[in-house]
């Protein structure tokens, strides 16, 4: 979205329809980007998918409050560590290669 308004200076007025092209095609690059760690998240029990029915329990199946289970799988430290040094590594990268094309001014 920076590098398209920094390359066309009209599009950061929402009166024109470039502003919502432009908003448009930066939507869909955060999907697309964003797919890849969803659906391993998922597929891993990190998470539920957007779509996936979330099992309720029947009322002939007596709860136990005190051992709840959860969906959740624990990551071991290592793979924390890992998981957070690669989503900086790609922030950084992302911001590098849009201060190439449209400088970042603070």
């Amino acid at each position: 979205m920076v590098i398209l308004m920094h390359i066309f200076p009209e599009a950061d007025n929402p009166y024109h329809a470039l502003f919502w092209g432009v908003m448009s095609l930066a939507t869909m690059t955060g999907m697309i980007t964003a797919y890849p760690i969803n659906s391993w998240m998922v597929a891993k029990g990190l998470k539920h998918g957007m779509m996936s029915i979330i099992a309720e329990p029947t009322m002939s199946v007596k709860m136990d409050m005190s051992k709840k289970e959860s969906m959740q799988t624990h990551l071991s430290l290592f793979q924390t560590i890992f998981i957070v040094i690669i989503t900086f590594a790609i922030l950084f990268v992302s911001l590098f290669l849009t201060n190439i094309f449209a400088p970042i001014v603070f």
